[in-house]
């Protein structure tokens, strides 16, 4: 029987889920019921062209240059105040200028997916996690913003923080 959208067929290649998925830290309670992270680390990159004719690699092309620069980061945690954490704690140990010598250290378990095989969908196979740590290098609080809904009346805070360096295992 042929495919009611033919051109739109689609195909599973693989499964995964993100059930049981999430995030912790070295920070442990202090962090508190965390409900989303967002890392964003860049690298300042300058692109020059040399107006040089006889650099050129090729005729009709121009000598292009990377100029690679510093790399900075920024952390933004969101989070629910309430039962666990202790928000006052984590400002004093993160918002100090003077004592940013620290790393955090996030963990994140992500689903592992399963791959086409025999028995793929026998229910044989079962979902797994995989980690992901990233280390954030000289972490410091630059900003703290706390909202509440008057529907919910839950307190929601965003603190962002920047960092001087990130790596990844």
């Amino acid at each position: 029987m042929p495919a009611v959208f033919s051109e739109a067929s689609n195909s599973v290649v693989g499964t995964f889920s993100s059930n049981n998925a999430g995030m912790s830290t070295d920070q442990g309670r202090a962090l508190g019921l965390v409900t989303n992270v967002n890392i964003q680390y860049s690298q300042q990159v300058n692109r020059i062209f040399d107006m040089n004719l006889s650099h050129k690699p090729h005729r009709d092309k121009s000598a292009m240059y990377y100029i690679g620069g510093r790399a900075q980061g920024q952390l933004t945690i969101g989070r629910v105040l309430g039962p666990v954490g202790t928000p006052c704690a984590f400002y004093s140990k993160f918002g100090n200028v003077c004592g940013i010598q620290r790393t955090l250290l996030l963990t994140f378990k992500a689903g592992k997916g399963n791959r086409g095989s025999a028995g793929f969908f026998g229910g044989a196979a079962k979902c797994k996690l995989r980690t992901i740590n990233f280390k954030i290098i000289d972490p410091l609080l630059t900003n703290i913003g706390i909202t509440q809904n008057s529907n919910d009346v839950v307190v929601n805070e965003n603190v962002t923080l920047m960092f001087a360096d990130l790596h990844c295992s």
